[in-house]
């Protein structure tokens, strides 16, 4: 088993910064959640960008 000094010195290292790591973490999710979002978005445009441009019915100077 470890040294129990050392079991105390990384927690008291580690706790301190927990709440800031834990935020970090929470907007690292967010940011993930967005990105997810507008790559979903990017896909729809470009797949009715396509759809439109196969029909006639505009063109890029439409938009």
């Amino acid at each position: 088993m470890e040294n129990p000094d050392i079991i105390v010195i990384i927690l008291a290292v580690v706790l301190p910064v927990y709440p800031a790591l834990w935020t970090i973490y929470q907007k690292i999710g967010q940011y993930d959640a967005v990105c997810a979002d507008f790559e979903r978005l990017k896909d729809e445009h470009r797949k009715n960008h396509y759809v439109e441009h196969q029909h006639g019915t505009r063109t890029h100077h439409d938009h």
